[in-house]
C-alpha cells in the first residue's frame, strides 16, 4: 500500500505544475476518502479544485473541512478565501469571523477578515481587526503593511473630508 501522506504532496506538486489529471488520479487513488477528518486529504483536494479554477467544488470541499474538522481554522480559511473570490464578501467576513475563534492561526483569518472590509471602505473596522491581529502576531509583514495602509487610508479620508 501507498504512502498516503507522499501521495497528497505528490499530487498537491502536480496541480501546482498544472498536470491536473496526473493530480486527479493520485487524489482518486489514495484511501483517505475513508477517514473523516483528515487535514492532509481535504487540503489536497481544495488546493487541487483551487488550482485547477474550479470554485464550486473548491467551496464544497472548504465546507466539507469546516464540517468535519470544526474547531481548527483552516478550513474556514479556505471558505472564507474562495466566498471572497467569488464575491460572496458578507458571507467570506462572517466565516472569517468564526474562524477566528478556532484554533490554529487566528492572525491570519483576521488579516483575511480585514480585507474584505478593507474592500467595502469599512476602514474603522478593518483597523480595528488589524490591531487584533498585530497583537498575536507583531511580526507578520503583511499584517504591519496592512495595518499602515488602512490607517493612511483613513488619514486621507479625514482630510479629504475636512477639505470639503
Amino acid at each position: 500500500q501507498a504512502d498516503n501522506s507522499t501521495d497528497l504532496v505528490y499530487a498537491q506538486i502536480l496541480t501546482h505544475v498544472g498536470r491536473i489529471e496526473d493530480a486527479r488520479k493520485i487524489l482518486n487513488s489514495t484511501d483517505c476518502a475513508n477517514h473523516p477528518g483528515s487535514f492532509a486529504y481535504l487540503s489536497a483536494w481544495l488546493t487541487f479544485y483551487r488550482d485547477s479554477g474550479d470554485t464550486r467544488n473548491e467551496e464544497t470541499w472548504a465546507r466539507r473541512m469546516v464540517a468535519e474538522i470544526p474547531e481548527k481554522s483552516h478550513g474556514y480559511a479556505y471558505l472564507g478565501c474562495c466566498l471572497a473570490r467569488q464575491g460572496k464578501l458578507q458571507e467570506a467576513e462572517s466565516v472569517f469571523r468564526d474562524g477566528a475563534s478556532r484554533d490554529g492561526n487566528p492572525e491570519e483569518l483576521l488579516y483575511n477578515l480585514a480585507r474584505v472590509l478593507c474592500s467595502e471602505l469599512r476602514l474603522q473596522e478593518a483597523y480595528e481587526v488589524l490591531k487584533r491581529a498585530l497583537e498575536l502576531d507583531p511580526d507578520d509583514e503583511r499584517i504591519v503593511v496592512a495595518f499602515d495602509d488602512v490607517k493612511l487610508a483613513m488619514e486621507f479620508d479625514a482630510d479629504e473630508k475636512f477639505a470639503k
